[in-house]
C-alpha cells in the first residue's frame, strides 16, 4: 500500500477518536509513502499522530480544510518530500517558520492560502525545487527580497500575487536553475519585469495570462535577448500588437543552432537534427563544447488565447521558420547548409481569438508535430479548415472546438481518423 485518499461528504466525517485511531494505525504501514485529505475535518489533537509516519513522503490537504498550520512540526520527523495545502485559510507565515526543519521537502504548495505572507520564504527551505503560492495575496516584492537563497528552485508560481511586481521579479532573475515560471494575473508586472527575466538563462517556461501593463516592447525584451524558452502563455495579455507577437513568435520558434557558430556544434547530436530531413549531412567535423549545443530548445508550446491580434500573419510567422542546423566551411570556401523544417510546436491554444480562420488553419497545417490544438470560440473556423489541419496533423491528442457555431458532421468524421486523439471538446457545436 502506498497511497491513501480520505474523502469524506458532509456529515459523514469520522469522530477525533476515530481519525486517532486511522492515522496510529497508518504510522504502522511502512510501505505508506503519501496520503491525501479531501474535506475532512481533522482537528489539531491528531496532529501528533503523523510523528511516527516516518515512511511519508508525500501530505496533501484539499478543500476548504480546517488543518492549521500547527501541523508543520508534526511532520519534522517524517521524510516528507511533498506537502500539498490548498484553500487553508488559516495557514499563516509565522507558523510556517518551521517549515525549515522538513530538510527533505522539495515540493511546497500553498494555493489560496491567503493567510501565507513575506515570511513564508526565509524558513531555510534550501533543497526546494518547487514552490506554488497561487492566490497566496499576502506575498509582496519584500518577501521576495530572500528568494535568491533558494539556489535549488526549479519551478515558480505566483498567479494572483497581486502584489508581486518589476521589483520581485527583478530577485525571481538571480534564481540560476529556476526553469518554470508562472507569474499570471500578477497586474504590477510591466515591461521592466520582463527585461529582468529575459537575462536567465535557465528558463524555459514563462507563463503571465493576463497582464494587462506588458505592451510590445516587453516582448521585444524577451525576443531580443534569445531566451531559450520551449513554452509561453500571454493569453490575455490586452495590451500587445499583431506585429509584436508575429516577430516575437517567430524569434522564439528559431532553434538555438540558428544562433551559434559551427564551432559549438558537436557530431553526437547531429543525426537527431536529420530525423524528420531529406538532407543527408555531410562527414561530421569535429566541434568543441557540447554544453552549448546541447541546450538547444526550441519553442514547442504557445498559448495566446483571446487576443484579437492574433491573425493569419501571426501564425504565418511561426510557420516560415526555416532553420539552419548545420554550417561547414569546407577548405575550398564552400558553404553547406542544411535544414529541417520548423516549427517545433507540440501545443498550440488560440482559443477568443476572433481573428483565427479557414486561412489560419491552412497555415496551422503545416505544424506537423501538433498534439494539442484549442480553437475554442473561433467562430469562424468552418469544416473545410478543420480538414485541412486534421489531414496534415496526424499526431493530434487533443482537440477543443468548442462553440465554433459552422462546424458540422464533417468535422467530427474528419477527426474521428485521428489514431492517438484522447480529448475532443465540442461544447457549443450546435451543428
Amino acid at each position: 500500500m502506498g497511497r491513501i485518499v480520505f474523502q469524506f461528504s458532509p456529515g459523514t466525517a469520522p469522530s477525533q477518536m476515530d481519525w486517532q485511531m486511522m492515522l496510529g494505525n497508518m504510522a504502522r504501514i511502512p510501505s505508506l509513502r503519501s496520503v491525501v485529505f479531501r474535506n475532512c475535518q481533522l482537528q489539531p489533537d491528531c496532529y501528533g499522530q503523523f510523528e511516527a509516519m516516518h515512511s511519508i513522503e508525500s501530505l496533501s490537504f484539499e478543500g476548504n480544510l480546517p488543518v492549521t498550520d500547527a501541523i508543520v512540526p508534526c511532520l519534522a520527523a517524517t521524510n516528507i518530500k511533498t506537502l500539498n495545502v490548498h484553500d487553508a485559510r488559516s495557514w499563516m507565515s509565522t507558523g510556517l517558520a518551521s517549515l525549515g526543519a522538513l530538510k527533505h521537502l522539495e515540493t511546497l504548495t500553498l494555493i489560496g492560502c491567503c493567510g501565507v505572507g513575506d515570511n513564508l520564504i526565509d524558513t531555510g527551505l534550501h533543497n526546494l525545487r518547487v514552490l506554488r503560492l497561487d492566490g497566496c495575496t499576502q506575498i509582496t516584492d519584500q518577501g521576495l527580497q530572500a528568494i535568491h537563497q533558494l539556489q535549488a528552485l526549479e519551478e515558480l508560481s505566483l498567479v494572483k500575487c497581486f502584489y508581486v511586481s518589476d521589483i520581485g521579479l527583478a530577485r525571481i532573475a538571480l534564481l540560476p536553475k529556476l526553469w518554470r515560471l508562472d507569474v499570471s494575473q500578477c497586474f504590477r508586472i510591466t515591461d521592466i519585469g520582463l527585461a529582468h527575466l529575459s537575462k536567465m538563462a535557465s528558463l524555459r517556461d514563462l507563463a503571465m495570462r493576463n497582464c494587462s501593463r506588458i505592451t510590445s516592447a516587453g516582448l521585444f525584451c524577451l525576443g531580443s535577448n534569445r531566451l531559450r524558452l520551449v513554452s509561453i502563455d500571454i493569453s490575455g495579455c490586452t495590451e500587445l500588437t499583431e506585429d509584436s507577437v508575429a516577430w516575437l513568435t517567430h524569434q522564439l520558434a528559431l532553434p538555438d543552432m540558428e544562433r551559434l557558430d559551427s564551432a559549438e556544434l558537436i557530431p553526437a547530436e547531429l543525426p537527431s537534427l536529420f530525423a524528420t530531413s531529406t538532407t543527408t549531412p555531410p562527414a561530421t567535423p569535429r566541434f568543441a563544447n557540447p554544453a552549448s549545443f546541447s541546450s538547444s530548445s526550441p519553442l514547442r508550446v504557445i498559448r495566446m488565447d483571446g487576443l484579437r491580434v492574433v491573425s493569419a500573419r501571426t501564425l504565418q510567422a511561426i510557420a516560415s521558420v526555416r532553420t539552419r542546423v548545420f554550417e561547414c566551411t569546407i577548405k575550398i570556401e564552400i558553404k553547406y547548409f542544411f535544414f529541417q523544417d520548423a516549427p517545433y510546436l507540440t501545443e498550440l491554444r488560440l482559443s477568443h481569438c476572433s481573428q483565427i480562420t479557414d486561412e489560419c488553419l491552412c497555415i496551422i497545417s503545416q505544424m506537423h508535430c501538433l498534439e494539442i490544438l484549442d480553437l475554442g470560440c473561433c467562430v469562424q473556423v468552418t469544416d473545410d479548415g478543420i480538414q485541412t489541419v486534421v489531414a496534415s496533423c496526424p499526431n493530434l491528442q487533443q482537440v477543443v472546438i468548442s462553440w465554433c457555431e459552422l462546424l458540422s458532421d464533417r468535422s467530427l468524421k474528419a477527426i474521428s481518423s485521428l489514431r492517438n486523439l484522447k480529448l475532443l471538446d465540442i461544447s457549443g457545436c450546435v451543428q
